[in-house]
């Protein structure tokens, strides 16, 4: 048991001195987000043109199956 108290104990020093640059990261804002932002936004955008352009599709021929 000795060995295994001095070996948890090392590895908490260890993940000690790691913590302030790992809280650091975890803290960061990602330097992409604004661009993720963007897309998701030009994505969602494209995505109701291809709904709408569908949907008049469909009823185009709708119209022409009736006459």
């Amino acid at each position: 048991i000795p060995r295994l108290i001095e070996k948890y104990t090392r590895d908490n020093e260890a993940i000690e001195k790691e913590l302030p640059v790992l809280e650091q990261v975890v803290g960061e804002v990602w330097k992409k987000e604004d661009e993720l932002k963007q897309l998701k936004a030009d994505l969602a955008a494209l995505d109701r043109k291809i709904l709408l352009s569908l949907k008049s599709v469909d009823s185009q021929e709708k119209n022409n199956d009736g006459v």
